[in-house]
């Protein structure tokens, strides 16, 4: 969750549709293999467990 250099700006409300729908806090869209991993598998989850992985990535050490 690196304030600048990662995730850290973003709300964890954003990462949660980011983790349901692929698309990020600028408008564009997941792709390559992260596509993948939201269509085959994050978008299927219910949000209570998109938001447990949400609390997970916050509680990380962030690293540049």
């Amino acid at each position: 969750p690196h304030p600048t250099a990662g995730i850290g700006k973003w709300s964890r409300d954003e990462i949660v549709t980011y983790l349901e729908t692929g698309e990020d806090i600028t408008g564009d869209y997941a792709g390559s293999l992260m596509a993948d991993v939201i269509d085959s598998g994050t978008e299927l989850l219910s949000d209570d467990d998109r938001r447990a992985i949400v609390d997970y990535l916050k509680s990380v050490k962030s690293i540049r």
